[in-house]
């Protein structure tokens, strides 16, 4: 019996070839595992919530005086009627409109599985000044960017403000007060990434 013996021989070029291409494939699968990506959906309890911001950017946004004491304002049990408020702009009140429909939705789907009966309401209002917040009825405040100077979720008494400084990204130029309402709804819901 004879046995063929084959030998491949590969140039130096075909072998840098190679090389390269093994490592720059590592490298791709390793990117893949260890790069973050955004994050627009969690499931609640079993219930598959999408966001309009990601997840992960929104857990950057700060929170005043705390988490604590946001979390406990709505879930604390004494609310009994939220209501959202918003300084409107002429032809540009559809962000509001887009972050108050969020915010009421998940808000709702929370207090059903809590088994709580809360209202949920929206209004215009003059100012942001002087608003009339009560343990039984917190206001959640949209501030507009055109308004804003700060990135945040603030209580304070019995006032939530959400908002959101402006964005030179013309794609959303809403962007900071998205993250902003997606933050709240973290604290409240209770998700963390």
């Amino acid at each position: 019996m004879t046995r063929d013996s084959h030998r491949i021989e590969l140039t130096k070029n075909q072998l840098i070839f190679i090389f390269s291409i093994s490592v720059l494939s590592i490298v791709i699968a390793l990117a893949y595992i260890y790069i973050p990506r955004p994050v627009y959906s969690y499931d609640y309890f079993d219930i598959p919530l999408n966001f309009r911001a990601d997840l992960r950017e929104a857990q950057k946004v700060q929170v005043y005086p705390d988490e604590a004491r946001l979390y406990y304002e709505l879930r604390g049990g004494l609310a009994k009627n939220i209501t959202l408020v918003f300084l409107p702009i002429e032809g540009d009140n559809g962000i509001y409109s887009a972050n108050a429909f969020e915010i009421t939705f998940k808000l709702r789907l929370l207090f059903n599985l809590l088994g709580r009966n809360v209202t949920i309401d929206a209004k215009e209002i003059a100012s942001y000044q002087h608003l009339p917040g009560k343990i039984q009825n917190p206001i959640i405040a949209l501030v507009h960017p055109k308004f804003a100077n700060e990135t945040a979720v603030r209580l304070d008494a019995h006032v939530i403000f959400i908002s959101g400084l402006p964005t030179n990204d013309a794609a959303n130029p809403y962007r900071n007060l998205d993250l902003a309402a997606v933050k709240f709804l973290m604290v409240i819901l209770g998700i963390d990434i």
